[in-house]
């Protein structure tokens, strides 16, 4: 099992490079991660999955157009295997059924080598979607390796009240179905941490 996650660990993320720069694109990533990793000592590297939005955001359309990009698992592989360091794979759960996922996440367990993954949901309400969502996946891997041998992460949002529940609730859930760790987007308001924090310390464990 890794130990990334002991201490005080420095995560660097990583964003895949596009399908079209071919193998030099891995090798680019590889040659800087190591780079930083000499200087730095990295205790992980947060691989994220990159996806094609399905609607523009309130600042508009995107100035480049998607592109499809190398799988997060094939990259984590990569830097596991010649760097040492501990890939933390995220991956969108909820455009496969679960029997797709269930196969998907042994195979990256088994054949890619990877032990920490960051499971995440869509951009929609779970039903628009034929995958299952964020806590049911999280019981999908618990249930196929023990906690020794996995390590499941979540994204967290602070601030974020969703179906009418507060983002610690969900979080409370989340751990609940397996969750050991939470991500998440730089926060700018560190009232917002603070209530999830105080939040998160009231709830019944």
């Amino acid at each position: 099992m890794s130990t990334w996650l002991t201490g005080f660990p420095l995560v660097l993320e990583i964003v895949p490079p596009p399908l079209r720069v071919g193998r030099a694109g891995i090798e680019e990533i590889i040659e800087r991660a190591e780079r930083i990793h000499g200087a730095l000592q990295l205790s992980a590297i947060n691989v994220p999955e990159i996806r094609e939005e399905s609607s523009k955001s309130e600042h508009g359309a995107r100035k480049n157009p998607f592109e499809p990009r190398v799988e997060p698992r094939v990259l984590g592989r990569e830097l596991n295997s010649r760097l040492g360091i501990p890939a933390i794979i995220n991956h969108v759960v909820v455009h496969r059924g679960e029997d797709a996922l269930r196969h998907w996440l042994a195979e990256t367990r088994e054949d890619y080598g990877i032990r920490d993954f960051v499971l995440v949901g869509g951009e929609l309400s779970e039903g628009a979607y034929p995958g299952p969502g964020v806590g049911r996946a999280n019981q999908i891997l618990r249930a196929l390796y023990p906690p020794g041998d996995v390590r499941i992460g979540n994204i967290v949002i602070p601030g974020r009240v969703a179906d009418g529940m507060a983002e610690a609730a969900r979080v409370l859930r989340k751990i609940e179905h397996g969750a050991n760790f939470f991500t998440s987007q730089i926060v700018y308001h560190e009232t917002d941490l603070c209530d999830l924090l105080s939040g998160c310390a009231g709830l019944p464990h």
